[in-house]
């Protein structure tokens, strides 16, 4: 290797690598690419019969057509009209068997459909539905709404300069606060000041009172000493459970409620939640994250009126002191944009003086 200065280096020439590197290359960096390998390039799929590596290549392409996203990549990466492409069959661009019968996969939403409803007829709402499903995830997904902004867009060079770990405020974690080890864990990774919480998916256990578990409660009470804040994640049937857990700490150990606690939005109802949200929100040392509420809404049909009673009680009951804006990225996405979502918050709060809106 000579001695030439690069600004980066990329381990490994597959896709992801070379792509990078060209992207770079592109906005003015000098780049290194290396390989372990004799041939660049890598190979996006291969398996391996009886100890033999077979390489297949690529499969197929799809979203190819103008306008389409990775067309759009394809245009950026200067490879439209440099690799020649041919149209796969549109009415079965793939074919799967089942029991000796071949079954297709028609290109397009509508095609995908009717095709496969002929074969399975009494299915079709199903396959409807499948369909709708994979374009709600699809519209939602960052990667297939990419916008084209303008041409040379160049890359900030102090943005990609910048470490994660300056760019990164804050971190709330996991640990095995259940465990014997988690003591030992525990000193390890508070003296990370970076690390500010520690949450356990309490939502998740098959157990409703897990929460007051005394293994699980002993690993809470070593927290005092750390300064470090437990997040409260359950669904709003745990709060009275949780009620009785911040009652047995100390009130120097903070608590934060995450999404305030995942009440039944889609089903209108309020009750019991409000009721028992309020008192968990008599002690002055839990607070409470204002999220995850268009998730827990009907995803499709929410409205910001449906959603406005749950913002009202969360803030009545803590008082914007103890009430934390939070955006449920990228869970969220199934629902809204971040964006968006930050901008109704901002319309749920703007009656508040300009101090209690900084606070919340």
């Amino acid at each position: 290797m000579n001695d030439q200065r690069y600004d980066i280096a990329i381990l490994g020439s597959g896709l992801g690598g070379l792509v990078c590197g060209y992207i770079l290359s592109k906005n003015g960096y000098k780049v290194l690419l290396l390989e372990k390998e004799a041939q660049i390039g890598g190979c996006l799929q291969t398996f391996r019969r009886f100890g033999v590596k077979f390489d297949t290549g690529m499969h197929y392409i799809g979203s190819m057509l103008e306008g389409q996203i990775l067309h759009r990549l394809f245009s950026y990466l200067n490879l439209t009209g440099r690799v020649p492409l041919q149209r796969l069959d549109l009415e079965g661009y793939d074919r799967f068997s089942i029991g000796g019968k071949c079954y297709r996969y028609a290109s397009g939403y509508d095609q995908f459909v009717d095709t496969l409803s002929e074969s399975f007829p009494q299915n079709r709402r199903d396959i409807e539905e499948y369909v709708r499903q994979l374009k709600s995830i699809a519209n939602a997904s960052p990667l297939y709404n990419l916008r084209k902004v303008e041409d040379n867009v160049f890359i900030e060079a102090d943005y990609i300069k910048t470490s994660v770990n300056d760019f990164i405020a804050g971190v709330v974690g996991w640990l095995p606060i259940a465990s014997p080890e988690f003591p030992a864990l525990l000193e390890k990774f508070a003296a990370n000041p970076k690390l500010r919480a520690i949450r356990h998916v309490v939502q998740d256990e098959p157990d409703d009172r897990f929460i007051l578990g005394e293994a699980f409660n002993l690993g809470i009470d070593r927290l005092i000493n750390t300064h470090l804040v437990y997040d409260i994640l359950i669904f709003e049937r745990h709060l009275p459970y949780a009620i009785e857990f911040v009652k047995r700490h100390s009130e120097e150990q903070l608590f934060v409620l995450d999404h305030i606690a995942k009440p039944k939005i889609a089903a209108g109802e309020m009750q019991p939640w409000a009721d028992n949200l309020r008192k968990l929100a008599a002690f002055p040392n839990v607070f409470c994250k204002l999220s995850g509420l268009v998730t827990e809404a009907d995803i499709h049909n929410w409205t910001p009126d449906q959603l406005r009673p749950y913002v009202e009680t969360v803030i009545d009951a803590f008082g914007p002191a103890r009430v934390m804006f939070g955006s449920d990225w990228p869970v969220c996405t199934c629902a809204t944009t971040y964006s968006a979502w930050r901008n109704l918050v901002g319309g749920f709060i703007s009656h508040l003086s300009v101090n209690e809106q900084t606070q919340i």
